[in-house]
C-alpha cells in the first residue's frame, strides 16, 4: 500500500486505479487465504473509493466516468 499513499497525501486528481477483486488467488477462494478489505485500505489513505460489479459494464463506465470528472484526490 505505500506507493498507492503518495498519489492520495499529494492530492492528486489525475490518477486512476482500476482494482480487480475477484476473491479468487492461485490456492483456493481469497476468503480461505486474505482477510484485507482493500477498498476500506484505500479509503483510509485517502482514496475516493467506488465498488462495482466489473460484469455490468454500464455500472463500470459510470463509476470510471464519475472517477474521471472527479477532483481533489485520487481515486480507484
Amino acid at each position: 500500500m505505500r506507493p498507492s499513499s503518495s498519489p492520495a497525501h499529494q492530492k492528486l486528481d489525475n490518477l486512476i486505479l482500476i482494482y480487480d477483486s475477484n476473491d479468487v488467488t492461485l490456492d483456493a477462494m481469497a476468503a480461505k487465504t486474505q482477510s484485507e478489505n482493500t477498498a476500506a485500505a484505500f479509503k483510509a489513505i485517502g482514496w475516493d473509493v467506488q465498488t462495482v460489479d466489473g460484469h455490468d459494464l454500464a455500472a463500470f463506465l459510470k463509476a470510471f466516468i464519475k472517477a474521471k470528472n472527479s477532483k481533489g484526490g485520487s481515486r480507484s
